[in-house]
């Protein structure tokens, strides 16, 4: 690696490479859905540009000519104007693309100089860019000679006090007149009367044409003139609006380098086809995509130093006011001081809201990703599908969705592997030839529901169970167990009903990974499936891994939290009958239903603590449909805490997730309920 650049620098470049990639990772998928690639082409041609410069100035010179070379091979197209090229090919070339400098940008970080060659990949886009100019030289002519001539009707209306407003629109026309035989001009003499302004300012003006060229070259041409605020389109005698807000004498240096604060063909192109849309979601739309240029990277180390500091700063206060000669304070009822601590706790929660709310972020990243693994495994299985998403702008923690993107992953190789049938299997059953695959995202009673909905076979109940009688994972009869049971079998480790390894399935590992990084994170997962009908996985998580609600509970001398999540109800010892199985477990007896009892003094040796059960406090608790009841000794109340991290030797202490700290300085120790 070049020497010459700072760790700083070529962290920046990862950084800003990654999320160029990411972008065209998303339109990239797009075009293997569709055969018109023209809307796309200035955005693509932007993101190669910008990896082709910053690449060669950082001497990474294999990505920079490769690069180059698709940025020739969108120029070209782009010059030629082929809308209507196939793009399957194309979106292979961008895929490659993004594999590659994936694996380069992973090199790059670890330290090392990357030696992977682009030359093949280089070669095959000259080849394809020389096929296209010579099948553009066999076929030279209008490229639009095929097309049937279509008629638009657009009203155009100039921002408040732009002036001019007569010459703009007669601007309008003489460009439109160029590549359009325009029908129909509201008011008819814009060309010939200067009192027409009058009209054009009130009501704006109307133009009809006939063309062969596409509605959005069209609104390209018209949104070329400044100062144009609304343009409203009719289809079907229903009005749909495209707004565009252009700042004066700024036009060059938008279109030239700064193509993401304007309104671009595709945002026209998508708002101009839903008739839907009204003007004041169109200029909203156009708000939210200027906001997303008012952002600034922050290293995600510094937030959770941050977050950290704020935590700190709140254990510091609670400290302070329970300090002895705070006491002797409000034992003289000082209520300015009281006030001023009141004060304090507000601002320090608001403080710890504003940092919660910078760490999150929406999962529209890691959904996105997910389009490739359902396109690349459509292809190589010889199975059509398509994945739909719905709230990927839910937002969570920074730290959650490093946990989920691996098991989102497993679930749809699962859900495409396992679930969906070929399209001939499909028609057969009467269902649809392309299969489906739901993503959806949702806040719901203080957590985030991942919803995947397959429209699949659906899991084989008796074929789960009779594998995992086989793999000793029970021992039970098929009706002793429920269908949730059965089907949790799927996220055991070694558990497969493939008989054969296969790239995608057979070892056993896959799904094991989702239970594995769900749990870590506080979540929990569940199965639903209909033979035939398909399957659905409910993935239930925290909003943040940093902060909790928590019951704050006594055993013996000890103070320990169980997460209020798990609590189900609690009950004084004395109303509760406990007794001893034959095997020397205690049981609780509630409401005419026996339960185990759990005495955390046991599981931690904890001495000292009361004998009598009539004096102890029963915690009703539920994880994963199983109820059990824990002992204490005391109930000392409920509080949100900030989770810390357990110290490097107390990594691997059995029944403990994390720790917090007390006001007074004291740690009290977080229940792992998933284990216990």
């Amino acid at each position: 690696m070049n020497e010459s650049f700072d760790k700083e620098i070529i962290d920046l470049f990862i950084s800003e490479t990654s999320s160029l990639v990411e972008d065209l990772e998303r339109i990239s998928l797009g075009l293997s859905e569709c055969s018109v690639l023209y809307e796309n082409i200035n955005e693509i041609f932007r993101i190669m540009h910008t990896i082709k410069g910053n690449s060669a100035i950082m001497n990474f010179n294999t990505i920079s000519k490769y690069a180059h070379s698709l940025e020739d091979l969108f120029d070209k197209v782009r010059a030629l104007k082929l809308m209507e090229l196939d793009s399957s090919k194309i979106s292979d070339f961008i895929l490659s693309f993004i594999d590659f400098v994936s694996r380069q940008l992973e090199i790059i970080q670890e330290g090392k100089i990357p030696e992977e060659s682009s030359e093949d990949n280089v070669n095959e886009i000259k080849t394809f860019v020389s096929l296209l100019r010579n099948n553009m030289s066999e076929n030279s002519g209008n490229c639009c000679s095929g097309r049937k001539e279509s008629s638009f009707k657009f009203n155009i209306l100039f921002s408040e006090g732009c002036g001019m407003e007569n010459i703009r629109a007669f601007t309008i026309i003489h460009r439109l007149k160029e590549i359009c035989n325009i029908t129909e001009l509201i008011p008819k003499d814009i060309e010939e009367n200067e009192n027409s302004i009058e009209e054009i300012i009130k009501n704006g003006f109307t133009i009809k044409l006939d063309t062969k060229i596409s509605e959005v070259e069209i609104l390209k041409v018209i949104n070329e003139i400044a100062f144009i605020k609304e343009i409203k389109v009719l289809k079907d005698n229903i009005e749909t609006e495209v707004v565009t807000e252009k700042e004066p004498n700024i036009m060059e240096e938008k279109n030239q380098g700064s193509e993401k604060n304007k309104v671009s063909n595709e945002d026209i192109s998508a708002i101009s086809s839903d008739t839907n849309i009204k003007s004041d979601n169109a200029k909203e739309d156009v708000k939210k995509h200027k906001l997303k240029t008012d952002t600034l990277n922050v290293d995600v180390d510094k937030l959770d130093y941050l977050f950290d500091l704020v935590g700190e700063i709140a254990i510091a206060e609670a400290a302070v006011t329970k300090n002895k000669i705070i006491s002797q304070i409000e034992a003289e009822e000082d209520e300015t001081f009281n006030k001023a601590v009141r004060n304090l706790r507000k601002l320090i929660d608001n403080m710890q809201n504003t940092v919660m709310a910078i760490r999150m972020v929406p999962l529209t990243s890691t959904f996105q990703k997910m389009h490739r693994l359902v396109r690349d495994m459509g292809k190589k299985l010889n199975k059509d599908a398509e994945l739909v998403i719905v709230g990927e702008e839910t937002e969570v923690d920074k730290s959650v969705i490093e946990h989920i993107s691996d098991p989102l992953m497993h679930i749809i190789r699962n859900s495409m592997d396992h679930g969906i049938e070929e399209s001939g299997q499909r028609v057969s059953t009467g269902k649809s030839p392309k299969g489906k695959i739901i993503l959806e995202a949702k806040n719901m009673e203080g957590y985030v529901w991942v919803i995947i909905k397959d429209d699949g076979k659906g899991l084989d109940k008796n074929k789960i169970y009779t594998k995992a009688v086989d793999k000793g994972m029970t021992n039970k009869s098929i009706e002793e167990l429920s269908d949730e049971e059965i089907f949790s079998f799927i996220f055991l480790p070694g558990f497969s009903t493939n008989e054969s390894v296969t790239e995608f399935s057979g070892r056993g590992v896959g799904m094991d990974v989702v239970t594995k990084n769900i749990e870590k994170i506080r979540g929990k997962v569940s199965v639903e499936s209909i033979p035939n009908i398909g399957t659905t996985i409910y993935i239930k998580i925290p909003l943040t891994l940093a902060i909790i609600q928590g019951m704050f509970v006594k055993v013996g001398q000890s103070q320990f939290v169980i997460p209020t999540n798990f609590i189900k109800e609690c009950f004084s010892g004395s109303t509760n009958e406990i007794i001893t199985d034959h095997n020397g477990n205690e049981m609780i007896y509630i409401r005419g239903k026996t339960y185990e009892l759990i005495r955390l003094s046991n599981y931690f040796s904890i001495s000292g603590v009361r004998d009598s059960n009539k004096e102890g406090i029963v915690i009703m608790t539920e994880y994963e449909s199983k109820i059990k009841c824990v002992f204490v000794d005391e109930l000392l109340g409920e509080q949100q805490i900030v989770i810390k991290p357990l110290p490097e030797m107390f990594k691997n202490l059995k029944y403990i997730t994390g720790c917090t700290i007390m006001g007074d300085g004291t740690i009290s120790l977080i229940i792992d309920m998933t284990t216990i």
